[in-house]
């Protein structure tokens, strides 16, 4: 089995008017083996996935990722490269060789002028690699459940999903807020 990883995680803060320089979104994005190895042993999101995927020899490869600490809206043009570039490199990485699967990790709390939902737009993107390669795109989990929560692309309730492998019994959290709500 092969999973491609990748993702854009950055939180908008509205109080702040300063824009996040395309240079600063580069700064803070791996791609490649790269964000493979800088997310194993992790504990993330994407280090947790690839963690249980290399122990149940699982091929990751990686693609791109842009994760940057809440700060003021991204630059629309740093936006655009990071949709672009991950759409390019799961294009490739399917090219060379076909994957079963995508990981993503999708913050869901970015903005940026022009794109007021920058993580939707690399989901149309990824969507349309997904059409080129004649398979469905599907989405692994469903949690924001509201009918307001799926109108707004946000998460206004808890919802949890619980699952196991032969070695583990997991459980995902959608939460508002960040970390500190769980705590």
């Amino acid at each position: 089995m092969r999973i491609a990883i990748g993702g854009f995680c950055h939180e908008t803060n509205f109080f702040s008017d300063v824009t996040v320089s395309r240079a600063e979104m580069d700064a803070s994005t791996r791609e490649g083996e790269t964000l493979v190895k800088g997310v194993t042993g992790a504990h993330t999101y994407l280090g947790g996935f690839v963690d249980e995927a290399n122990a149940q020899g699982v091929e990751v490869v990686g693609t791109h990722f842009m994760g940057r600490k809440p700060s003021g809206p991204c630059d629309p043009e740093g936006v655009a490269y990071c949709r672009d570039r991950l759409a390019q490199l799961l294009r490739e990485a399917y090219d060379k060789e076909p994957y079963d699967g995508i990981a993503l990790f999708m913050h869901g709390g970015g903005s940026a002028e022009g794109f007021p939902d920058p993580e939707g737009i690399m989901l149309e993107a990824i969507r349309e690699n997904c059409r080129r390669n004649s398979k469905p795109f599907e989405y692994a989990f469903l949690l924001d459940a509201l009918h307001n929560e799926q109108d707004q692309g946000i998460t206004i309730d808890t919802a949890r999903c619980f699952f196991k492998s032969d070695k583990r019994r997991y459980i995902i959290i959608d939460a508002p807020g960040h970390i500190e709500f769980l705590k």
